[in-house]
């Protein structure tokens, strides 16, 4: 076999693998973009529900406040009842 020849054949053998790792490195690629596409709707369907625990949450503070306000209501108009002026 001639110089020319095994350089040629060994040209060959090097863009053959560089096809196989650019093929490779398409599939990771998609693979990647399919893995990331997925994340993405996990966490937009999480930030929705931190943000409706959230508003959950402002209901919950806001009816606990009320029930304090009603309740500090009661004990001075007790303290009026025991203590008339």
């Amino acid at each position: 076999m001639s110089d020319k020849t095994q350089s040629r054949t060994r040209l060959e053998a090097q863009l053959a693998a560089l096809a196989r790792r650019t093929d490779e490195l398409v599939r990771v690629i998609e693979n990647l973009r399919g893995e990331n596409a997925i994340l993405r709707a996990h966490q937009t369907a999480w930030m929705r529900e931190r943000a409706d625990l959230m508003a959950k949450q402002a209901k919950l503070i806001d009816k606990q406040q009320l029930a304090r306000d009603r309740v500090e209501s009661l004990i001075a108009r007790i303290h009026e009842m025991e203590h008339p002026t």
